[in-house]
């Protein structure tokens, strides 16, 4: 048995996770951002902690971190939240000498979590992705040259398709540009791809040898907002050119760890193209853990040093997220020729990502976070998508 802090516990990535982790015998440990989240209510926990309002960045934070692990005799951290594990990435030879993890040194990590910098690798090594180049208002033109019109204005670093603004024309970056970087940092101008194509999700755990422990493919088939949000209905795939393309990529980083990738079809020429890293599991990932694939043991089983398994990922086995599935309902043209349909709820290769019956509670107090959320104007402003400039 090992004992475990999951940073980030309060995301729902989380219930998957501990659920395997206690299957396994271990115990577990949570940190929340706030008590009203799907990980916190689990039942699953041992113990759960509150996270101060520290800022992740700051030296309070690492303090508190450090002080958890020395508190609970903690043996592996393992982050499930961006923020967290740029966290453990960037204060890894410090955390090392209290607990074992699996994340990549920090140069290595923002090589490939940031969208500027993956996408320049992509473009040296002639990896499909999409013409991407970082912007400011001195290089409007040169960027807009290199990407092509329309482009989309994305933040360097995001979530969720936070802060993304599509533009046509010059003016319109530089209406929308500095209250952009104001909000979000550093941006990115990005060619922007049509609707119509397939979307998907690749994950991977890496060993340091060079070794993958584990692969597996997701097929992204209802997103809310439409125009560029997050995944609520997926599918697992089989799909091996994805495999290795996402491959090429950790192994010119020499990643150390798991990671996901967003990858989007292109409908004008057919060619699957890479669009951002994740360097954690991602929401969806239940579906991959109720196909066979249990990231989690890998992940715990690769910390400390045991030989690894032998995973299959069964294709098929469907994960929806209900929460935002019913909003898709509300609002889509297709809800009535879904495929899947929208009105199957139930059979043994289907999953939901806030719980299931053995864990209940998580569904309830992440549905009511999740409403609360949705009643606060600046959140919804940041989880609206796409946005389109307004300048004519």
């Amino acid at each position: 048995m090992a004992r475990i802090l999951l940073l980030g516990g309060h995301t729902i990535q989380a219930l998957p996770v501990m659920r395997s982790l206690k299957a396994l015998s271990n115990e577990v440990i949570i940190e929340c951002e706030t008590m009203d989240s799907y990980g916190y209510h689990s039942r699953y926990p041992d113990v759960k902690l509150l996270k101060p309002r520290y800022k992740y960045d700051s030296p309070e934070y690492l303090d508190f971190v450090v002080d958890c692990i020395e508190t609970y005799e903690v043996d592996i951290i393992l982050p499930l939240f961006d923020p967290v594990a740029e966290f453990v990435s960037k204060n890894r030879k410090m955390l090392e000498k209290h607990v074992l993890l699996a994340m990549p040194p920090y140069d290595i990590f923002m090589e490939g979590y940031s969208k500027k910098l993956l996408m320049a690798l992509c473009r040296d090594n002639e990896i499909p992705h999409p013409r991407t180049v970082g912007i400011n208002i001195d290089s409007v033109v040169d960027a807009c040259a290199y990407t092509g019109l329309p482009a989309l204005i994305k933040p360097d670093i995001t979530t969720g398709g936070r802060g993304m603004t599509l533009v046509h024309g010059e003016n319109e970056i530089f209406s929308v540009l500095s209250d952009t970087v104001r909000d979000y940092g550093s941006c990115t101008l990005q060619e922007f791809i049509p609707a119509g194509g397939r979307q998907f999700k690749a994950h991977h755990f890496r060993a340091l040898t060079g070794e993958y422990l584990a692969s597996a493919v997701v097929e992204k088939l209802r997103y809310y907002p439409e125009n560029g949000g997050s995944s609520c209905c997926n599918r697992t795939i089989e799909h091996p050119d994805i495999v290795s393309l996402t491959k090429k990529v950790l192994d010119i980083l020499d990643w150390e760890g798991f990671a996901d990738f967003d990858l989007i079809e292109d409908p004008r020429d057919g060619i699957i193209k890479i669009m951002e890293i994740n360097p954690r599991f991602p929401a969806c990932i239940k579906s991959v853990f109720k196909a066979g694939m249990d990231f989690a043991e890998i992940y715990i089983n690769y910390c400390l040093g045991k030989a690894p398994k032998m995973y299959t990922c069964e294709p098929d086995v469907f994960v929806r997220y209900l929460g935002l599935d019913f909003l898709w309902f509300l609002r889509s043209a297709d809800r009535f020729h879904a495929s899947p349909s929208w009105f199957r709820f139930t059979g043994k290769n289907i999953c939901y990502q806030e719980g299931g019956l053995d864990d209940p509670m998580p569904l309830i107090f992440g549905t009511y976070s999740g409403l609360k959320k949705l009643l606060d104007t600046s959140f919804r402003k940041s989880k609206a998508g796409l946005r389109h400039s307004t300048t004519p």
